[in-house]
């Protein structure tokens, strides 16, 4: 049997896009396979001195140092995310919880606006850090 020319490079061309489609789609899968729903690295413990901080306002509105602490305070108590912004550097840490259904600002709320130093595990996912703090004392 004799195929023309023609049907050959049809057949030809199918084969090629069959294949170019499945190898995208294998690297689309891998690539999502890896950032998607993969656990994190092992968290380091670490030293942060710096501030604890309201969300809310210091990311809308800039909004910290001690003539905020009332507000801050407020805001917290109404379900706003702590962070510590680390003196030396300005990097945001925000606090969670080691424990699951434990409130991780509970231990902080005394000392919002005001100078920490916390010792915790750093836990980085997609650009943002988090700290599951597991000692606190005030900071000079």
């Amino acid at each position: 049997m004799k195929i023309s020319r023609i049907t050959f490079i049809i057949c030809l061309a199918i084969l090629i896009a069959f294949v170019g489609y499945t190898a995208f789609m294998n690297n689309s899968y891998a690539a999502a396979k890896s950032s998607v729903h993969q656990p994190n690295k092992p968290a380091a413990e670490k030293t942060i001195v710096g501030y604890v901080r309201d969300s809310s306002c210091l990311l809308t509105s800039g909004a910290k140092g001690e003539s905020h602490r009332q507000c801050a305070i407020d805001c917290i108590k109404k379900g706003s995310a702590m962070l510590i912004e680390e003196e030396k550097t300005g990097k945001l840490y925000l606090v969670v919880s080691s424990k699951p259904m434990e409130n991780p600002n509970t231990p902080l709320l005394k000392y919002c606006e005001r100078k920490v130093k916390v010792t915790g595990k750093v836990f980085t996912q997609g650009g943002m850090q988090a700290i599951a703090i597991s000692k606190v004392e005030a900071a000079k």
